[in-house]
């Protein structure tokens, strides 16, 4: 693939310049995305995530960009000043049974997160 300026991939180092997390972010007219990141998890406490955001904000914000899809929900997104909208979505398969698959596979993951966190203790984040 050639570059075509539309993907910003991201790699945030901790002092020692050791890789501890990275994100990708396309963005294409006024919209970009956040597609995804990673992050070690021995090196959360110091928030790579979070510098990876904000370094993507301020990129695209100086390339026109005027929306920033997060995609889905998260308390965690409020501190970076941002608006909720929501964009609803229709999907029509050509099987019946496809259709009901589908919206058992999405609630199966939506509950999923959830149990496993609570189980664990862990914070949404």
């Amino acid at each position: 693939m050639e570059p075509t300026g539309n993907v910003l991939l991201i790699r945030a180092r901790d002092a020692e310049g050791k890789c501890i997390a990275t994100g990708i972010y396309p963005g294409l007219n006024q919209i970009a995305e956040f597609w995804g990141n990673a992050s070690f998890r021995a090196y959360q406490n110091l928030r790579p995530n979070e510098a990876c955001h904000w370094y993507a904000l301020r990129y695209w914000k100086k390339r026109g960009a005027t929306i920033f899809d997060w995609g889905g929900e998260g308390t965690y997104k409020e501190k970076y000043g941002c608006t909720a909208y929501r964009v609803p979505w229709f999907i029509k398969s050509r099987y019946r049974i496809v259709g009901a698959l589908r919206n058992e596979a999405r609630d199966m993951f939506d509950r999923k997160p959830k149990a496993s966190g609570m189980a664990a203790g862990e914070s949404n984040q």
